[in-house]
């Protein structure tokens, strides 16, 4: 990575330098890559289930739309009001315009995440500038 980035950036061929790739070498023995933090289904389901509405609730609908959608975060911030549809009062349909891929889609959501997401879009101000 680093033979890369130095080509890439200062277009300069390392490898002529002998003891430096050895040095790179050397130091690069024992080093191991930190894995990410991800979290568990489970540890999303007790934030949801448990985590307070009053301070959370934006939270809340964040992970319920990025677990079950997978959506990125270019997606999430696209999202309007109006990408919400209601259906009986049991069923929201979301539409999203993905950027990357340039093909719209959309998912259902229901239950208790349906419950929580209708309360954050009531909460919301009826004339606030950002939809």
């Amino acid at each position: 990575m680093l033979k890369s980035t130095i080509s890439s950036k200062h277009n300069i061929d390392i490898s002529q330098y002998l003891r430096l790739q050895a040095f790179l070498k050397k130091q690069s023995i024992a080093f191991q890559s930190e894995k990410s933090k991800v979290f568990s289904l489970e540890e999303i389901n007790k934030f949801i289930r448990e985590a307070s509405d009053e301070k959370l609730l934006f939270k809340k609908v964040v992970a319920i739309l990025g677990v079950l959608a997978a959506c990125r975060e270019e997606e999430l911030c696209d999202l309007k009001v109006k990408s919400f549809q209601e259906y009986d009062g049991k069923l929201l349909k979301v539409d999203l315009k993905d950027r990357k891929t340039h093909e719209d889609r959309s998912f259902t959501i229901k239950g208790e995440f349906l419950r929580i997401i209708k309360n954050y879009i009531n909460l919301r101000p009826k004339n606030f500038e950002h939809d």
